[in-house]
């Protein structure tokens, strides 16, 4: 076995041989982007080395949890003992929630028409953007081109150049174009 399947094997055989009932082997949970490449220019995404683009930079810190870490005596069932733990133990903190106000479905149909809208025209990139007026929510936030977060077989999918820009939140324009509609 190589990489993690070594990795695990040597844990199995550490704990067989020390019978060391507090070692034990756990799936680490990665985060999941439901709507894909339709909502990837303002979801961002996570690597190995960590938060890239987008919200997940943004959030990095509230969304990261934090490693924990046990170390004391454990009863023969391999249950630490409360009164025995050493004071290097460290509890482990969960990422936190956030809350977006984007709508799935006006989401993915934005993505859809400025994908189509830019392909069409030949454009080198467009934006559609959805709010409600009365809260200012935004309720959809698509860029094209964008990116897939993860490929069909779960690897990270790869980010062309040009793609890691959303010119909604990125790009720098004169003040008259984005006043246009009050004129």
């Amino acid at each position: 076995a190589t990489g993690a399947g070594a990795a695990a094997t040597a844990a199995v055989a550490v704990r067989a041989d020390w019978r060391a009932d507090g070692v034990s082997l756990a799936r680490v949970a990665r985060r999941a982007y439901p709507l894909g490449e339709a909502a990837s220019g303002i979801v961002g995404l996570l690597r190995e080395s960590g938060a890239v683009l987008g919200l997940e930079k943004s959030q990095d810190t509230t969304l990261s949890g934090e490693d924990g870490m046990r170390k004391g005596l454990t009863d023969k069932k391999g249950a630490f003992l409360p009164m025995r733990l050493a004071a290097e133990t460290k509890e482990r903190r969960d990422g936190g929630t956030i809350q977006l106000t984007l709508d799935s479905e006006l989401q993915v149909a934005a993505a859809t028409a400025i994908r189509a809208a830019v392909e069409e025209n030949k454009a080198d990139n467009g934006v559609a953007l959805v709010m409600d007026p009365k809260t200012g929510d935004i309720l959809a936030s698509a860029n094209w081109p964008s990116y897939r977060p993860y490929q069909a077989d779960g690897t990270p999918g790869p980010i062309a150049p040009g793609e890691d820009f959303n010119p909604a939140v990125m790009a720098q324009l004169e003040p008259g174009s984005t006043f246009k509609i009050l004129t």
